[in-house]
């Protein structure tokens, strides 16, 4: 039974991937990579981790580690982005710190 229920929620999670990167692929924007990028890293390493408990004592012993450099690349790949936008908003001028709470329209 436990295994049923893996192999469903390992299912589930290969469609979440596929259908992300298609979505992605046909849509006109191109920044919407990013997204596509975080999702295939933390359920990519999901898949792993699923697989890993589906094969038992069979798997390999290096699952873990392509988990864990799914989830790194996720990370990474947000963080160089994170730091490209608010670079970028620095050099244009754009204010990057939030807004003042309560609106900042006086009485």
């Amino acid at each position: 039974m436990f295994e049923i229920l893996l192999t469903a929620v390992f299912v589930v999670l290969l469609v979440n991937v596929v259908v992300a990167f298609v979505v992605t692929a046909r849509r006109p924007v191109t920044d919407r990579w990013l997204l596509s990028l975080l999702l295939s890293g933390t359920t990519g390493a999901a898949l792993v981790v699923l697989l890993t408990l589906l094969l038992g004592p069979a798997a390999s012993s290096r699952f873990p580690d392509v988990a864990v450099v799914l989830i790194g690349l996720a990370a990474l790949t947000a963080a160089v982005r994170l730091t490209a936008a608010r670079t970028t908003a620095t050099t244009r001028g754009v204010r990057t710190r939030p807004a003042p709470r309560g609106g900042g329209g006086g009485a």
